[in-house]
């Protein structure tokens, strides 16, 4: 009997709905929470497949979610991910698959690591040249960590160069992302589950429990661009689960947010319709991976990125290949 194990967390209702709609699609499988307490090197998963809702905001749990997929467990999404794709990583790779995005730039940390003598520091050049970076990225400008996903807790809205100046030494030891602020007329969420995708209006500078109530106007051509490239993004990166956010400026699509793996934080305020429709998604990509699992085996998603780099080929020359 096939035992499929879910992270879930403060979202209850939604982890039993998703429950009884997994054994509804694989009927003879079990469904359940998992519960942890510590992880031993030698222990075994004793899991087909697990859902992954927490871990990105967890990460204790990815720590076992690796475990589990060296066991030849399918993990969804691939715990591994987290490790390799962040934002600037996402967004490099956006460009080279000719998708428009943020001007964007990494700065190196205000503070140097405490373990780090000065002398090894003789790669970098100093004084920085913060007038190339202002210029090349523009005000208003957006500053978030480089390794962690942004959201509202981490992310700062920064005016001008004074502003720059009066934040950044907040940020201690932390590589940091500065961010063109688009200008944008519409805004949108794209929630690529599994093999399906739904594109959403959305209103990030609205208070949270009003952002789904964005009435952005969507042409049925635009809908077919972000849900094409949301869906090549999906599948290049090798997400299960993605959101994506997308900007329109002056007619031209951008991709703004692309590493996110969708987790339970995104259910928070999203219509009851659409979470309907995430949990019947998930259950869909399940079932198929159940059928699908070989045991003993890597049963992860690595995505068509990392493929090609195997093969060693470019993979933006690659065609497209929806999973």
């Amino acid at each position: 009997m096939k035992k499929t194990g879910l992270l879930s967390g403060e979202h209850s209702a939604f982890a039993e709905q998703l429950l009884v709609r997994l054994q509804q699609l694989a009927p003879g499988q079990v469904a359940e929470n998992i519960l942890l307490s510590h992880l031993l090197d030698r222990e075994p998963v004793t899991y087909e497949a697990i859902i992954d809702l927490m871990s990105p905001r967890i990460p204790f749990y990815r720590w076992y979610l690796k475990q589990a997929a060296l066991q030849g467990v399918a993990v969804c999404n691939n715990p591994f991910l987290m490790d390799i794709v962040q934002e600037w990583t996402a967004l490099q790779l956006a460009q080279k698959l000719a998708i428009a995005t943020p001007r964007t730039a990494i700065l190196p940390s205000w503070e140097k690591p405490q373990s780090v003598p000065d002398r090894a520091f003789g790669n970098l050049s100093f004084p920085l040249d913060w007038q190339n970076i202002f210029e090349y990225v523009g005000f208003p400008a957006l500053m978030m960590p480089a390794h962690e996903p942004p959201d509202e807790s981490n992310t700062h809205f920064i005016a001008d160069e004074k502003a720059f100046y009066r934040l950044h030494p907040l940020t201690g030891t932390r590589v940091m992302m500065l961010q063109q602020k688009l200008t944008w007329q519409a805004y949108y969420r794209c929630f690529a589950i599994g093999k399906e995708a739904r594109v959403i209006a959305y209103h990030p500078g609205l208070p949270a429990h009003q952002r789904y109530q964005a009435d952005f106007p969507i042409t049925a051509a635009r809908l077919e661009e972000i849900t094409a490239k949301a869906r090549k993004i999906q599948a290049f990166l090798g997400y299960d689960f993605q959101v994506s956010e997308w900007a329109v400026v002056d007619n031209q699509l951008y991709a703004v947010r692309l590493a996110q793996p969708f987790h339970e934080g995104f259910l928070t305020t999203l219509p009851d319709a659409v979470q309907n429709w995430i949990c019947d998604s998930i259950a869909q990509t399940i079932a198929r991976l159940l059928e699908q699992i070989q045991p003993q085996q890597d049963n992860l998603n690595w995505g068509q990125w990392p493929l090609a780099s195997i093969q060693r080929r470019a993979f933006w020359n690659w065609s497209f290949i929806p999973v």
